[in-house]
């Protein structure tokens, strides 16, 4: 078995969470321009971060399809957010991404256990040469804010 239902599980939860982070960064990006009149800024972070999520969950979704296992696409968080500060807003997503990176890693270790070869080397490939994009992004956008907020 290429994919056991283990691993499986896991990459749902993954395709879940890059739903997910679409969501939170849609909303970062409402509140942006609502509450702090970042229009700009909003249209820049919502085309070239949040857009990209389903495209990443895309990625996991065709791993399971190489394999000829289906995807079971599982409830995407409902966000009603509201945020005090853009810190606060960009602290959250950078929480959110390190939580999907972390079950990137789980990813890695349950494919390990159950000796899913392939899947794991797919994993690590995004692991190392995607998620660290994102995760630096992340890492940016809550370190600039916080520069700015102390100046």
């Amino acid at each position: 078995m290429l994919i056991s239902p283990k691993t499986n599980e896991q990459l749902n939860l993954i395709v879940q969470a890059f739903f997910n982070l679409n969501r939170y960064t849609d909303r970062i990006v409402s509140v942006m321009s609502v509450d702090f009149c970042c229009v700009e800024s909003s249209n820049i972070i919502h085309q070239r971060l949040a857009h990209k999520y389903p495209l990443l969950a895309d990625y996991f979704s065709e791993i399971q399809d190489t394999f000829n296992v289906k995807t079971d696409y599982l409830d995407t968080y409902k966000d009603v957010s509201e945020y005090k500060t853009l810190e606060e807003a960009f602290q959250m997503l950078l929480d959110k991404t390190l939580e999907t990176n972390d079950l990137i890693t789980g990813c890695i270790e349950i494919c390990s256990e159950e000796s899913d070869i392939n899947v794991k080397t797919m994993v690590e490939k995004f692991l190392a040469t995607e998620m660290a994009r994102y995760i630096k992004q992340a890492i940016i956008l809550n370190t600039y804010e916080s520069y700015f907020r102390k100046t």
